[in-house]
């Protein structure tokens, strides 16, 4: 283990609250590392494992504890190291939900995970070695991680989770893996060619495979996506329970796990039969079988530092089981129709014309088709310069008819009649270094208060660029960092005149400029650049954008949700905190409504949050939500195998419908309308009852 000197300590001392201080220099009983290894050699077979114990510094993601990698037969295994996306949610690691939260003590701005890891245990011989590893303090739990390596079989992962405050907890343990992926009850097979590793479970989670929608960058061995492994437990936990996660790696398909105590399992590998994990005490265990004592009492047995310890398996209160909130609500929706419009489809929109509602649809070939939504019959088809990526209509002529704004994927921006589809004028758009990048947004807002409207395109290359609805340039702006996901422009100031309000993938998530496109100000510039930043941490990836005068102030407030599951409403001017709220997973739908806010995360839950940030009702509806819309005074939420439920404003689930044609990748509404566009590229309408 490569252990921290004291100027480190020191200066994170300096950057956390006091609950997380380690008071300026290494406890005596405490060694806290950088980064620790396991080899067997250095050959490009043997395998290695890396774990990391310093989550914060310049740069520096919240990968406390975790795993960073997982090497043998000549391949990596784990992915890890991706740029931006630092939250423990994106590594080999566990995250932990508390009540609903993500975390209730921060050890610092922006973070949920302490910052340093604890050495606790560390031997090594000729068969192989052990290493304990605490990360204390995490949202209610302190989290040891234990590692059972045997030489060139294998290397046990023993997560516990004590908890030290009472709640309701749900802990996942996350796998980030390269390879083929083949499910089966006993866990996950990883081939990578002719070599293949395997991924065994012994606990009794609930296991989930998430792709993650690329390929690990660079790497020669596989060019498939990336696959999350998510082994999940929900739990009430008293002081002093555990949630205990059982993992093994193996090159060996002949071995075999099974658990025989909440934190101990027995490997089996040919003649080789050990009980490796943790005993209630905690205590690391990596016995022989044939010296494995199972009781009640205090009968010692060795463990692997050569100490005595006694392993029970009844003495310690199990944790209850918790279950995922759910009722049987009525069926709410109809089908009206449902079409193959296009081969691949891309960018969706609804528009109201005259009485009638109308939906584009937009295929990756660049075709754009217009149907109605009574039937599903085509009302026009036209070919575009290329594929659309963004759409959105608004009468931005003030003839009382909407034109259609089509953002495309090679740069460029045009406006069509929405009658007919015909083209009334195409901009190519301004991208860093000239790029052709695509259009990523699309909004309408009177800038200078005169009411005349601007078209605001925000790109993948950085900027935001406006034109006049005639399409003359007005101009054109860069924004940090990175491709931008929202925008909104309005007036938040009381100054007359519009701010624009720009999200975007990176560590600066929020940036607000003047309705002339110059710069006001912006959350943390970049991770390692906080000398530059106008605000503290505030989250990464902003993924939804609103505004609201939440204190009846005559201002209105900017409130935004991040990848990294972070709520946040701030004061327009510089950007103060007004409240902020932790929800773990990446926050995919976020209204304003009569209370505050309602807000839905990739995870199943659903809040409904007060104007001063406290959480008013609480539901988790599903494991997972893929959408959302809002669907009259409801919240339609499209969640696991074509299911649809609709939410009222007190988090009750009050209706339901379900699709045929796998998950629902995008979700519609309007009025008594709402459309599904299905993994298959089928288009479902629906009529509410």
């Amino acid at each position: 283990a490569l252990g921290l000197p004291d100027s480190v300590l020191r200066l994170v001392d300096h950057l956390v609250p006091e609950a997380f201080r380690t008071g300026g220099g290494p406890e005596k009983s405490a060694l806290y590392f950088n980064k620790l290894s396991i080899r067997s050699g250095f050959e490009p077979d043997d395998e290695y494992l890396l774990l990391d114990g310093l989550g914060t510094l310049c740069h520096g993601h919240e990968d406390t504890n975790a795993i960073l990698r997982l090497s043998w037969k000549g391949r990596a295994w784990l992915a890890d190291g991706d740029y931006i996306r630092a939250a423990p949610t994106f590594h080999n690691s566990v995250t932990v939900q508390r009540n609903g939260v993500g975390v209730l003590n921060s050890p610092g701005d922006g973070v949920v995970i302490p910052p340093l890891a604890r050495l606790l245990q560390e031997r090594s011989d000729a068969d192989g070695g052990v290493v304990q590893s605490e990360v204390a303090g995490y949202n209610g739990v302190d989290w040891r991680r234990n590692l059972i390596w045997r030489k060139d079989r294998y290397i046990a992962i023993v997560d516990e989770l004590r908890c030290t405050e009472e709640g309701d907890y749900r802990c996942r343990c996350l796998w980030r893996v390269v390879g083929d992926v083949t499910d089966s009850e006993a866990g996950v097979a990883l081939r990578q060619g002719e070599e293949e590793l395997f991924l065994l479970n012994a606990d009794s989670s609930v296991r989930e495979i998430v792709d993650d929608g690329a390929a690990w960058g660079g790497y020669a061995h596989h060019d498939g996506s990336v696959h999350v492994v998510h082994q999940k437990m929900n739990r009430h936990l008293r002081a002093g329970e555990s949630v205990v996660f059982l993992h093994v790696f193996t090159p060996h398909e002949s071995s075999q796990v099974e658990q025989v105590s909440p934190g101990l399992l027995r490997v089996t590998g040919g003649e080789d039969v050990r009980i490796v994990g943790v005993d209630e005490q905690g205590g690391l265990v990596d016995v022989a079988e044939s010296d494995h004592v199972v009781s009640d009492t205090t009968e010692p047995v060795v463990v692997s530092d050569g100490s005595e310890s006694s392993v029970g398996v009844s003495s310690a209160p199990a944790a209850t089981a918790g279950a995922v909130e759910g009722t049987e609500p009525p069926v709410v929706a109809d089908l009206v129709w449902r079409e193959s419009i296009v081969d691949r489809v891309g960018a969706v929109a609804l528009f109201q014309d005259e009485d009638d509602y109308r939906m584009l649809v937009a295929g990756t070939d660049g075709e754009l088709v217009c149907v109605s939504i009574d039937n599903g019959s085509e009302l026009w088809r036209v070919r575009l310069p290329s594929a659309a990526s963004v759409l959105l209509t608004e009468d931005i002529d003030g003839d009382g008819e909407a034109e259609i704004l089509v953002g495309m994927m090679a740069a460029e921006v045009a406006v069509l009649d929405g009658a007919t589809g015909s083209e009334r004028w195409r901009r190519t758009l301004k991208n860093l270094y000239d790029l052709k990048d695509r259009a990523t947004v699309l909004r309408v807002a009177d800038l200078e208060g005169d009411g005349n409207l601007s078209v605001l395109v925000g790109t993948a290359g950085w900027f935001v660029n406006v034109f006049t609805p005639e399409g003359d340039p007005r101009w054109a702006q860069w924004f940090r960092y990175h491709p931008i996901t929202a925008v909104e422009a309005a007036d938040v100031d009381g100054d007359g005149r519009a701010e624009v309000i720009v999200g975007n993938v990176y560590s600066t998530p929020l940036n607000v400029h003047e309705f002339d496109g110059s710069f006001r100000w912006s959350t943390l510039e970049q991770v390692g650049a906080e000398g530059n930043a106008t605000t503290p941490r505030r989250g990464i990836g902003l993924t939804q954008l609103r505004l609201a005068d939440l204190d009846d102030d005559g201002r209105q407030e900017i409130i935004y949700g991040t990848e990294d599951g972070w709520l946040y409403a701030v004061d327009p001017l510089e950007g103060d905190e007004v409240w902020q709220l932790n929800v773990v997973g990446s926050v995919i739908s976020l209204e304003i409504t009569d209370d505050g806010v309602m807000a839905a995360n990739e995870f199943g839950d659903v809040y409904v949050i007060s104007r001063t940030g406290k959480i008013l009702a609480h539901r988790q509806v599903s494991e997972r939500i893929r959408c959302a819309t809002p669907s009259g005074d409801e919240l339609a939420l499209a969640t696991e195998g074509g299911q649809l439920l609709w939410l009222d404003a007190n988090c009750e689930v009050v209706g339901s419908a379900h699709v045929e044609g796998g998950e629902i990748r995008q979700l519609l509404a309007a009025g008594v309308d709402v459309v599904c566009v299905l993994e298959d590229d089928t288009i479902w309408a629906l009529l509410l009852s």
